[in-house]
């Protein structure tokens, strides 16, 4: 790629802007960036994709390269030199579609620009496997929610229904959704996901760390696990890691005060996993079909000890789960929040992480499970997992509300 774009690359690196109207959104924008004496590229996002993407960087926009989808004046006579195949004969790189042809139009001097003012159509790309319907609608919505991540919703027609014939609860009493009232960019990021999905669901608002100090944690009865510090850090418990404790434990109280026998808890920052409907509903089924006793199942979690899982006997789509973490999405049945709550888990305050594997008896601390005798709680997890984080730390846009919080210093703990 180098060789092919010399003219154009400085002595140090040089971003070229490729745009690709089908592996993506209709104009999506992505970056090839080029180290120079290296020979290699990477596609990398810059401060350009989200507005290109968002159409929020309008206008005609001249581009390197394009894939895919072409409006050509062939009234011009050097349109004629444009072709996918052959290269051109000075062409020294490898047969690929999308070099040669940018390569031909620079060797024509013809300039690519994108039409950027406005919204022509959604191009859904195909793997080029051949699919049966429903694998096909379930990428289909996967497509659709990927861009939501993104805050991109595709406009619907007028005269094309909507998905959502009932918007329904699916399978439990009660599905809650916990957000901080100051993440409104993920409200309405989880607001578009359940919409998409016809799922009835009731926000909760958070218990804000940032809103937490030494006088509220007396106030709430929380005192703070001897000796505890987070195992990886090593460092003492954050506000925002008890406000996401909170957050939870009102919850549970939620389902013990209503008598739902069955939550769905999820987080604010999930993202589904392609047949999420329906593989949810399959693990209903089996579980039902056992006739199989459980507190707790996870459907999304960081695996720590996944070499020590055992399947559930009869069972095609769960496990029993070890050391975990994440709280992004569970499902918690009136004897689960019983157990949880029965344990009095504010006045040996820890994070949530650590106090699930306690109270299933998976926790490696032995130390700390001896703060809680009775480890009975039920645990079960979907294999394959149906829901994981929408934001990673390496993304750009990464927030953690329970990292980026301060830690409680004070002698705030039970006694030894």
């Amino acid at each position: 790629v180098l060789d092919l774009f010399q003219d154009e690359i400085d002595t140090k690196s040089k971003e070229i802007e490729y745009y690709t109207f089908i592996n993506d959104i209709f104009i999506k924008k992505c970056n090839i960036r080029l180290i120079f004496g290296t020979g290699k590229g990477y596609y990398r996002r810059t401060a350009d994709y989200l507005p290109t993407l968002k159409q929020e960087r309008k206008g005609i926009l001249p581009v390197a390269m394009i894939h895919s989808t072409f409006l050509i004046d062939l009234n011009r006579k050097l349109t004629q030199q444009f072709a996918f195949y052959p290269p051109h004969s000075s062409y020294q790189g490898p047969i690929d579609d999308l070099l040669i042809f940018a390569y031909n139009a620079k060797m024509a001097e013809l300039s690519f620009h994108l039409l950027n003012d406005q919204v022509y159509g959604y191009i859904f790309p195909s793997s080029g496997q051949s699919h049966d319907s429903v694998t096909r609608r379930e990428k289909f919505m996967e497509y659709k929610l990927r861009h939501l991540r993104d805050g991109i919703q595709f406009p619907i027609l007028d005269w094309i229904s909507t998905n959502c014939q009932q918007i329904q609860r699916w399978h439990f009493d009660q599905v809650y959704i916990i957000n901080l009232r100051r993440r409104q960019e993920r409200r309405r990021y989880m607001e578009a996901l359940v919409q998409e999905i016809c799922l009835n669901v009731e926000f909760f608002d958070a218990i804000d760390g940032r809103q937490l100090n030494e006088e509220k944690l007396t106030q709430l009865g929380v005192r703070i696990l001897p000796g505890y510090l987070d195992p990886y850090h090593q460092r003492p418990i954050k506000y925002g890691e008890i406000g996401c404790f909170l957050s939870h434990y009102r919850l549970w109280q939620k389902v013990i005060q209503f008598n739902y026998t069955t939550t769905l808890i999820l987080e604010d920052d999930v993202k589904l996993k392609a047949g999420f409907h329906r593989q949810l509903y399959q693990v209903m089924q089996e579980i039902e079909s056992l006739s199989l006793t459980w507190d707790i199942i996870y459907i999304g979690r960081k695996k720590l000890r996944s070499e020590a899982e055992l399947p559930v006997k009869g069972a095609k789509l769960l496990i029993w789960p070890d050391y975990s973490y994440w709280t992004v999405g569970y499902i918690l049945s009136a004897s689960g929040a019983t157990k949880l709550l029965a344990s009095q888990p504010l006045a040996h305050m820890m994070a949530i992480d650590e106090y699930l594997p306690i109270m299933y008896d998976k926790h490696p601390r032995d130390d700390w499970k001896a703060f809680f005798p009775l480890r009975n709680l039920i645990a079960v997890s979907t294999e394959p997992l149906l829901i994981e984080p929408a934001f990673y730390i390496a993304d750009n846009d990464y927030v953690s509300d329970t990292e980026d919080s301060s830690q409680v210093t004070s002698t705030h703990h039970d006694e030894l």
